[in-house]
């Protein structure tokens, strides 16, 4: 993968392209037109090869890579997959589908926001430690905490944004670098963006980069051995949520079954390609001794594939349970999993206290036991 800028790009652009290679550990790449190369051809030996261009850019090809970011013409953040006939994938939180449904439906139709729903609110004289559910429509935030939910499968942050705009407060996790860079970028825009709606949610929401499952498995045991014991450290300093929210991505159906897919919309498909592709550079990571396992799938939005075949079947089955105990651990009130609308629920051990099922999935609600 690698950062992708133009050569026309002016000295502010390539410095914010050359920032965002440098925090995510990629390559820059300058792409280059074909009229440019025939020119260059003809004019051989003016610029001397390996040349800086602004920024300290090195010129290249971006040729052999899988994917790429980039910054769309109007400045958002883009995820692209050359050669695959996708247009680049970007978060968008103000505008197209999320955008229409935040404006239209302002949360209160929404499933996730049903499933997520607690009792209603108490008086403003409760108690600072008892949770309290999210805001009519009209509320004034300031007059009573709102209750905070962790989405620990953040993937493209469509649901932490739609709960965040129903009246909480949203703290998500998301290990891959690349797709948190998407939801940042998002995020900033809508900060500052006309929608006030907007800006209200994403001012409730923060972003954790990290595997969530090694985050809060370390935070649970108090073990300081792993890798990611500073980023656990961290979250055993968070406030404990009301609610924990779990996304895994819908396994992917074989072809000839008559189910579809929850990987149909050609963002999902790449998406699920570059998760594949993290996947398997750490796989390579581990086997030589330099990286840490327990990967998590990361929801429709996020994803994983664990292995292949039945191997990697058992193997995310099992991290799948694993990230459900330790969100059972952290959760005050409940667990909320988005599952297939026929699909199997996350554990066989534990039975959801009820479901909110809609046509396109199945909320699962788990009340933690007082």
């Amino acid at each position: 993968m690698a950062v992708l800028a133009a050569q026309d790009y002016s000295k502010e652009d390539l410095e914010r392209c050359r920032s965002l290679a440098e925090k995510l550990g990629l390559a820059l790449v300058v792409a280059r037109q074909e009229q440019e190369l025939e020119e260059e051809e003809e004019h051989q030996g003016e610029r001397g090869e390996g040349e800086m261009l602004a920024g300290g850019a090195a010129e290249a090809e971006p040729d052999g890579f899988k994917f790429t970011m980039l910054f769309d013409e109007t400045g958002r953040l883009a995820l692209g997959q050359p050669g695959s006939g996708f247009n680049p994938l970007v978060v968008d939180f103000c505008g197209g589908k999320t955008g229409y449904r935040s404006k239209h439906q302002q949360g209160k139709t929404e499933q996730v926001v049903k499933a997520a729903a607690l009792p209603k609110r108490r008086a403003a004289t409760a108690a600072a430690d008892e949770p309290l559910g999210p805001p009519s429509p009209g509320d004034d935030d300031a007059k009573a905490p709102l209750p905070l939910l962790w989405d620990l499968t953040a993937g493209l942050g469509t649901d932490a944004f739609l709960l965040a705009q129903a009246g909480w407060r949203v703290e998500m996790f998301e290990r891959s670098s690349v797709v948190a860079a998407l939801v940042q970028d998002a995020l900033d825009r809508a900060r500052v963006g006309d929608d006030e709606t907007a800006r209200k949610a994403a001012s409730r929401m923060s972003l954790t980069v990290a595997d969530s499952t090694e985050v809060l498995a370390t935070a649970v045991v108090g073990s300081s051995s792993s890798s990611s014991a500073p980023v656990a450290r961290a979250a055993v300093g968070f406030s404990r949520p009301d609610v924990v929210y779990l996304d895994p991505m819908f396994p992917q159906q074989k072809k000839g079954k008559k189910k579809k897919s929850a990987l149909v919309k050609k963002g999902m498909q790449m998406l699920q390609a570059l998760l594949e592709e993290e996947d398997g550079a750490e796989g390579e990571k581990r086997q030589q001794g330099t990286e840490p396992g327990g990967r998590t799938p990361d929801g429709a939005g996020g994803g994983d594939v664990s292995g292949e075949g039945e191997a990697g079947a058992v193997e995310g089955q099992e991290e799948e349970r694993r990230l459900f105990d330790i969100a059972m651990e952290f959760a005050t009130r409940k667990v909320v999993v988005k599952r297939p609308v026929h699909g199997p629920s996350i554990v066989r051990h534990v039975q959801p206290s009820h479901a909110v099922v809609s046509k396109n999935g199945r909320f699962d609600v788990y009340v933690v036991p007082p």
